[in-house]
């Protein structure tokens, strides 16, 4: 009897316990949800879509490179904030903020690499609204540089280690190639952030050239490594030849630093002077200037210059002749011979003006451009990087390594070449002067921060040497030549540099200027009013116009946000008393060149995560359109007098600077590889040509002729 009251209580019990069950579980439900909606943004990032890709995924740490973040399926509109070394909530190092678009809440955001031992970090990007978290990784890797970047045998510098583990031993080798090779040159131990400075001297008898210094961290076996320079050491003479009573200018280096040197003339025992080093540490003696003897015979003379401290000894040979014989006619060239007139295309930009037009071709057009043919193509070596020029038959082209090549200009034959025995660059055009016969051409010896650096004069016809001057720092963007004159321009990172008026036959120094920055591009020249007009980089960031006679400055303008400490940059063009330039920031410029004042500025585009536009703008002959190339993949086209924008073509990176000739503009394509002529005023493309590699080159067309380099090692020759 008592069975069934017992089941009913049981079931009671059951049914009581199973409803408190389903109000802690519905309850549990609710705080859950709860908790869901109030968790940490990054709880969440695994529900969401959105995406976070990092550019590059590895590299050395730099203070000035930079990391490229780029996110995606964020909620539009929102803030998304960039962190490094991100591993939950509240951790990682706030390093970049940026706002999602409205359409795909895609956003893209730069900052510097922070400096952390090396390893792999995790970069996030938190969605301020959303809580969307999305992660990329990036693999930082050791730093090795030296100051200075150069020096001679015996020289002592100071070696700067950044991103090595925490705390390890780092030992400096030179000619490293893996465990139990090289030449120890010192011992450091990394801080926290695996930093460390040491001083290292190189060994007696390091053979001049490149040298590759390698750092080696002995708990994370992780290297890093940079080229070091070993200077030959070196004294030019500009001239080489000349008569009695010729200003010689002298340079050195291979020399310690604040060296005297001794200057020894014809085998004398009494220094005829005695010049200095400067206090850079590469052992470089500044132009000196020294008279030869007014009783000086025709003969060869001996110039020997001999370290104080060093001891070292170098000699050039001086060649004397007699009064009556034309040191300025330099070339061999018969000019009572028959002569077919052309037109020369001998500076950078066609012209001292550097307007990059050939007013004078009257064979392609827009009617026959398409039917352009390779012709011919000239070995130039891997990576060619620069631009050729031409006059009188020859085409003149320099190779990465620092050798001038002289093609004849129809059939591509190698007529000569001149190889400066310095292993140091050239990223540039030379310039050739068919009225006095000669080719000038510098070098790059540390491309990132600059060094002093030979510029070399020579016979454009046999490729003779007829002086040569070591400039206080890279010869990075082409000579100009005008009126006998030399316009050279150096660069070296955000520090002042030189700017040289230099005589073109003899290589005195006319004047020089300090700028507070680096000339990276080609300076333009106006003859009419004996204007010189340069872009120098920052911290100046100044576009500076000198009188051409005495090298005073006639007026600047201040170039806001164009400029870079490590860059390439847009060269001068100058026209009908105008001044253009194509900015780093995306703006091309127009400036009066009487007193620098802004006629207008256009903003044509840029590169959204990469270095800023580059290529030097070209003016067509009729003075009505400026066209300029940018690194968003589009040639502009525009009005000279408003600077509206008339049309643009979306054709690729642009890198080398365009050239307008009868109607057609030509230019050629980075990463697309390709040669191309367009009809200068429908935009329509007439001409393209698929070359094996990346193109640099700035295309010149000359006499019916199309001529451009790629980095496949060849120059390419186009005609009808």
């Amino acid at each position: 009897m008592n069975v069934q009251p017992h089941s009913q209580g049981a079931h009671e019990r059951t049914a009581g316990k199973m409803w408190v069950l389903t109000v802690l579980a519905l309850s549990f439900a609710v705080v859950v949800a709860g908790v869901l909606v109030a968790l940490p943004h990054y709880q969440v990032a695994h529900a969401s879509s959105a995406t976070l890709t990092v550019v590059p995924k590895s590299g050395s740490y730099s203070a000035q490179a930079g990391i490229v973040t780029k996110g995606q399926h964020f909620a539009a509109g929102e803030t998304v904030k960039v962190y490094w070394n991100y591993t939950g909530p509240e951790t990682g190092v706030l390093e970049a903020t940026a706002t999602a678009d409205a359409t795909k809440g895609a956003f893209t955001a730069k900052f510097q690499i922070p400096l952390n031992p090396s390893g792999t970090y995790t970069i996030a990007g938190v969605g301020q609204t959303s809580g969307s978290v999305a992660t990329d990784t990036f693999q930082l890797l050791p730093q090795l540089y030296s100051i200075p970047e150069a020096g001679a045998t015996g020289s002592s510098f100071t070696i700067y280690g950044n991103a090595f583990a925490s705390g390890e031993t780092v030992n400096i080798y030179s000619n490293y190639t893996g465990p139990g090779t090289g030449t120890l040159l010192g011992t450091a131990t990394g801080d926290t952030n695996g930093s460390f400075t040491v001083k290292v001297a190189l060994p007696a008898g390091t053979i001049p050239g490149s040298l590759i210094i390698t750092g080696v961290g002995q708990s994370s076996n992780t290297t890093a490594s940079f080229s070091f320079v070993v200077y030959q050491p070196t004294l030019t003479l500009a001239p080489l030849s000349g008569s009695a009573g010729t200003l010689l200018t002298m340079t050195a280096y291979g020399f310690q630093k604040n060296e005297k040197i001794n200057i020894f003339w014809n085998n004398g025992s009494t220094p005829v002077l005695v010049g200095k080093t400067d206090s850079n540490v590469y052992g470089y003696m500044p132009p000196t200037t020294y008279t030869v003897p007014d009783a000086t015979v025709p003969g060869t003379y001996p110039v020997k210059a001999v370290g104080q401290t060093s001891g070292t000894t170098v000699t050039t040979n001086f060649t004397a002749v007699s009064s009556s014989s034309s040191v300025g006619q330099t070339s061999t060239r018969s000019f009572t011979a028959p002569v077919t007139l052309d037109t020369s295309w001998g500076n950078y930009g066609f012209d001292p003006a550097q307007d990059r037009q050939n007013p004078l071709e009257n064979t392609l057009n827009s009617s026959n451009a398409g039917s352009l043919n390779l012709k011919w193509t000239g070995s130039m070596g891997k990576n060619f990087q620069g631009s050729p020029v031409y006059a009188n038959g020859t085409i003149y082209a320099v190779s990465i390594t620092g050798t001038l090549n002289a093609f004849d200009a129809t059939s591509g034959t190698l007529k000569w070449k001149v190889n400066s025995k310095t292993n140091f660059k050239n990223l540039a055009a030379p310039v050739v002067d068919p009225a006095t016969g000669m080719v000038f051409f510098g070098t790059i010896g540390y491309e990132s921060s600059g060094i002093p650096s030979p510029l070399y004069a020579l016979d454009a016809q046999t490729g003779t040497l007829k002086w040569s001057m070591i400039l206080a720092w890279n010869v990075y963007g082409p000579p100009t030549v005008a009126s006998n004159t030399l316009y050279v321009g150096t660069a070296r990172g955000p520090y002042t540099t030189q700017l040289y008026a230099l005589d073109e036959i003899t290589g005195n120094i006319h004047w020089q200027f300090t700028a507070n920055g680096s000339v990276w591009g080609a300076i333009a020249v106006d003859t009419s009013t004996s204007t010189a007009v340069a872009f120098i980089s920052n911290p100046g960031s100044v576009v500076t116009a000198f009188d051409t006679t005495s090298g005073a400055v006639k007026c600047q303008a201040t170039i806001a946000n164009s400029s870079s400490s490590s860059e390439a940059g847009s060269g001068i063009a100058i026209s009908n008393g105008y001044v253009y330039l194509n900015g780093k920031n995306g703006n091309l410029y127009k400036l009066k060149e009487s007193d620098c004042s802004s006629i207008w500025t256009t903003y044509i585009g840029v590169q959204p995560t990469g270095q800023g536009n580059i290529a030097s703008p070209a003016i067509d002959s009729k003075d009505t359109i400026v066209f300029a190339g940018a690194m968003d993949n589009n040639l502009n086209a525009v009005d000279i007098s408003s600077g509206n924008i008339l049309w643009k073509k979306n054709i690729g990176l642009i890198y080398g600077s365009p050239v307008v000739a009868n109607g057609v503009v030509y230019l050629a394509t980075l990463g697309g590889k390709r040669i191309y002529a367009i009809n200068a005023t429908a935009k329509t493309t007439l001409f393209n040509y698929l070359t094996g590699g990346l193109i640099y080159s700035s295309p010149i067309v000359v006499n019916g002729w199309l001529y451009c380099g790629s980095t496949d090692g060849k120059l390419y020759a186009f005609g009808l």
